[in-house]
């Protein structure tokens, strides 16, 4: 069956800037400016959407527990939160029947607790749907009873997932299940970025009180948990700091282990060459990768109890001439062409410390080395990682694949 358009489904967009988030809405961009995009919808948007066809919940009602009339006692508590739940139903069964009536196939970029509900109503109207798969929500199940999660699957009609590791992750735990799949990679609007007035180096220091001007720019923009293998990243820079004091480390994003890795930085005493940039605008970010000439994320597993899907940021450095380093994990080893874009290395093996340093050492010491690296891997992203691109090969495949109901 041929479909006119794709509907789009995430429950929250907004609350945790990254990559379900940053994935979703590439997608529906890209979706659009083919005129395929029937409709981006979601409970929750705590951020802004540059997309016209998009609906929030919460622009039409909000729950405000505590603050409604009756909320003070039990019964009106429970009264105030069923009309909630009445809206709520009644506000999906709208944005369902209207992707039934408009022959657009729904993606649920994302299962959760409202995804369910979603599925319920997907099955009373026989809608199709796929469900897209980003990787470490495959080992929380996103907090999901596993009957809900397993069920969800089984309901669905193409699985999507956002890499070939998320695709062999999901394999490993549901072997026997047999479905319609399809690997949509996260992708970046080259010509977006390509029209971002990039701040001045003079400007983008005075912006983060540094002087970055005639510097040797390394860079991480990630969210700062564990798996994006940050302390890594600074215990290794220290020694190569020491002998290249030119050589500065920005570390952009927020998360659990910001407090814990000021104080590896203050016990190498690397104040002055390592600094904390805490949320920055998408002009900084994008203008801090114009500058930068290395970025580095040393991802890991944690002993296989956390994953890296893909890691947007490695291609977003990729396409604006960084050498990228980063872990042999998850989809990062697809994100980075080894020895094309980059270097992946393992940072759980015994050796990872004589390959980074030395890698590193001879990028500092030979920057015809990053000049050569950074081209050719902004070539691999033009040629891979464009959201246009990537949208009418996933339309293509829809055009001649064979979606069943379950």
């Amino acid at each position: 069956m041929r479909y006119n358009s794709y509907t789009l489904y995430l429950s929250e967009m907004g609350l945790e800037p990254g990559g379900i988030d940053e994935y979703t809405l590439g997608f529906a961009k890209a979706l659009d400016s083919m005129g395929k995009l029937n409709l981006l919808f979601g409970d929750l948007l705590e951020s802004e959407v540059s997309l016209s066809k998009s609906e929030w919940f919460n622009t039409y009602y909000k729950r405000n527990l505590g603050l409604k009339r009756g909320d003070k006692n039990f019964l009106g508590r429970k009264f105030n939160s069923a009309i909630y739940e009445t809206k709520l139903w009644r506000f999906y069964y709208r944005m369902l029947k209207q992707t039934k009536k408009s022959n657009s196939f729904l993606i649920i970029c994302s299962i959760s607790n409202n995804s369910t509900r979603i599925i319920k109503l997907c099955e009373f109207l026989k809608i199709k749907y796929a469900i897209v798969f980003h990787g470490l929500d495959l080992l929380t199940k996103n907090e999901l009873p596993q009957k809900s999660f397993e069920y969800s699957i089984r309901k669905s009609s193409l699985l999507i997932f956002n890499s070939q590791a998320t695709q062999k992750l999901f394999h490993s735990i549901y072997d026997e299940v047999r479905k319609q799949e399809y690997i949509h990679y996260p992708g970046i609007d080259l010509k977006s970025i390509d029209k971002t007035l990039f701040i001045p180096i003079e400007e983008l220091g005075k912006e983060f009180d540094l002087d970055l001007k005639s510097k040797i720019l390394v860079v991480t923009i990630a969210r700062l948990v564990k798996r994006k293998g940050v302390e890594i990243a600074i215990n290794e820079l220290a020694p190569l700091i020491k002998k290249n004091p030119n050589l500065i480390y920005l570390i952009a994003g927020i998360g659990p282990e910001l407090e814990s890795l000021k104080r590896v930085t203050g016990e190498f005493k690397l104040q002055k060459n390592v600094h904390f940039l805490g949320r920055i605008s998408d002009a900084q970010k994008f203008s801090l990768l114009k500058h930068s000439h290395i970025f580095v994320m040393p991802n890991h597993s944690l002993s296989g109890k956390d994953f890296e899907g893909f890691g947007i940021s490695f291609i977003e450095a990729s396409y604006l001439e960084n050498v990228v380093v980063g872990g042999k994990s998850g989809g990062a080893v697809e994100a980075i062409k080894d020895g094309v874009s980059g270097i992946v290395i393992d940072f759980e093996s015994n050796s990872y410390q004589d390959e980074f340093r030395t890698y590193f050492s001879d990028l500092i010491n030979n920057s015809s080395q990053i000049e050569t690296i950074s081209k050719t891997g902004r070539k691999y992203i033009i040629e891979n990682f464009d959201t246009g691109s990537l949208a009418k090969k996933f339309n293509d495949f829809m055009a001649h694949v064979e979606i069943n109901q379950q």
